[in-house]
């Protein structure tokens, strides 16, 4: 979203290392967010500038330097805090969470890189959605809940949640931007941070710059941005709460028809003017979001489920797994989904070289990196056709030839359908395609040399031509008739080509990032990356190294897929 241009923001066109700018797109009292074009990738991006309010421009139009000696110690704190704050938001890795992807001075100042996301803010959506129903508002902020738990166990706060910094993106999918005021919550400052807040949603200790602030900053924002949803009026300001407090409470309105009595107590008490009668951490607030009544939630057996939900969200939430001192994942532990009975294997994470590691593959397998993947779930086998019926009631397959055999003739696009009904019926388990990164890792039994998923003869491990002779390879298999891997995961070499998250550049492997890689970050690639092979290639598509790639729109009797959490 294009704003008023500061007069001292960089021009169009301006290089900064090897990215052109062609928008700014906001500024603030920290820096201004520019538009990028990766001038050898062609690909876009957005950049963020440190150049804050006691900073100027010098002479030549481009260096950044303090406006005056009293204001050099600040701004090289600033600075600091700057670099810092991108080398932390590098490390994360969440779906709901931007990325920083780069980071780099010039000008004597710095700059972090994020991806460019194509979607509209919080903002906008709420024009388009003036009475959102409860399901509306669950799908978009209970996974923004999932990624404010992530951050705020690593000892990160957002401090600016507001519509604006809630995007979303084109297939409804949640994502929390704009981490300018984020820092490092640990005990008490030596200097007190520049006040950075938004009135309406900014708690009432947010305007103090003393104190220790906590997690029910965060919630007393998020829960800000449901109460406009619904109300489509901005909260009272926190200060002018003190004497009177006009801030209406949902559960007690007439808005009690539309939404759960659970539902709106949810927002009412994580605005609450004072810290401590707030929710203290986001697994409180997103229990009592989806308790009873949830329009979201079919289950008769709302107890039953509230139990599930709370088993659920104990798997993605470290701490309080170590509050509960349960035992720390297995290699290969496993967790069955409850709607379609999908079985999910445990992925530790670690790091591996990722690419042609034997060097009979094609050029874009190249070069041979090193890859840090984050702890995940994967399928155990790829989705079949009776676990799509379940979800989409109908069987889109060429081979229909067993409710076991995994499901085929399935576009990219069909598979995010997929996956938004399946993530409906279960909100706290966020379902999604695997990266290429995650899925050649659990693929090699986690990073291991293997030619094929499960070790180097293919014909123990994987449905391919070789194996599949005569009127066999004219179909598909059963899904786990062949070995495991390492991992205990079943045909990830052969059977049906599986779809990834990424889009396709063959030249990729030169620039990606060594932490969590999600791919091109631009959709002007026109092609999706699939792997594994399937029963009609030879072995050598079946390698766990092989790239392939085709239109998201694209379908075949032998492409499939297999989820990730």
């Amino acid at each position: 979203m294009q704003t008023d241009e500061r007069i001292d923001a960089l021009p169009r066109d301006f290089m900064l290392h090897a990215y052109r700018i062609k928008l700014v797109l906001g500024s603030g009292s920290f820096g201004v967010t520019y538009l990028v074009e990766h001038e050898m990738l062609e690909t876009w991006h957005v950049i963020k500038e440190y150049l804050p309010e006691n900073a100027l421009r010098s002479q030549n139009g481009s260096t950044v330097r303090p406006k005056s000696g009293n204001d050099k110690e600040l701004f090289d704190w600033g600075f600091k805090c700057f670099l810092n704050e991108a080398k932390l938001l590098h490390k994360l890795s969440h779906p709901h969470i931007i990325k920083v992807s780069d980071l780099f001075v010039a000008n004597s100042t710095a700059y972090f890189v994020m991806p460019y996301l194509r979607g509209i803010t919080l903002h906008e959506w709420m024009i388009k959605h003036p009475s959102p129903s409860q399901a509306e508002l669950e799908a978009i902020f209970v996974p923004l809940i999932e990624g404010l738990k992530y951050i705020h166990n690593k000892g990160l706060l957002h401090r600016d949640i507001k519509p604006e910094n809630i995007y979303i993106l084109e297939n409804s999918h949640p994502i929390l931007i704009d981490f300018g005021s984020a820092r490092i919550a640990i005990g008490q400052k030596s200097k007190a941070l520049t006040q950075v807040l938004t009135p309406g949603f900014a708690p009432i200790e947010q305007y103090s710059t003393k104190g220790k602030f906590t997690s029910a900053l965060d919630l007393y924002s998020l829960a800000a941005c449901i109460y406009m949803a619904i109300t489509g009026e901005l909260p009272e300001e926190a200060p002018d709460r003190l004497q009177e407090d006009g801030v209406l409470k949902l559960a007690d309105s007439q808005y009690k028809v539309q939404y759960s009595a659970s539902f709106l107590r949810a927002i009412d008490k994580s605005l609450s003017l004072y810290a401590q009668d707030r929710h203290q951490n986001g697994f409180e607030l997103q229990k009592q979001l989806l308790g009873q009544g949830s329009q979201v939630i079919k289950s008769k057996d709302v107890q039953k489920h509230n139990k599930l939900i709370e088993k659920m969200v104990y798997t993605t939430d470290a701490k309080i797994e170590e509050a509960k001192s349960k035992p720390s994942r297995k290699v290969g532990e496993t967790w069955t989904d409850p709607h379609t009975g999908m079985e999910f294997v445990w992925v530790p994470g670690g790091c591996f070289q990722m690419g042609d590691i034997f060097g009979d593959g094609g050029e874009d397998e190249q070069p041979v990196h090193e890859v840090c993947i984050d702890d995940f779930w994967i399928g155990k086998y790829p989705v079949t056709q009776g676990q799509w019926m379940k979800v989409m009631d109908n069987n889109p397959s060429c081979f229909k030839n067993g409710l076991d055999h995994p499901v085929e003739q399935v576009s990219w696009h069909d598979v995010q359908e997929f996956i938004k009904i399946m993530n409906s019926k279960s909100s706290t388990i966020i379902h999604r395609l695997p990266t290429e990164a995650e899925w050649e890792y659990a693929a090699r039994s986690g990073g291991k040399k293997e030619k094929y998923a499960g070790g180097n003869d293919a014909n123990s491990v994987a449905w391919y031509r070789g194996n599949s002779e005569g009127l066999f390879w004219k179909s598909t298999q059963p899904v786990g008739t062949k070995a495991p891997n390492g991992l205990g995961i079943y045909d990830m070499s052969g059977n049906v080509w599986e779809w990834v998250s990424d889009w396709y550049e063959g030249n990729y492997y030169s620039v990606s990032p060594r932490n969590n890689p999600q791919g091109p970050t631009r959709d002007i690639v026109w092609f999706r990356v699939m792997r594994g092979g399937c029963s009609s290639n030879t072995a050598h598509y079946c390698r766990t190294t092989q790239r392939h790639s085709e239109s998201p729109d694209d379908w075949d009797r032998f492409i499939g897929f297999r989820l990730a959490l």
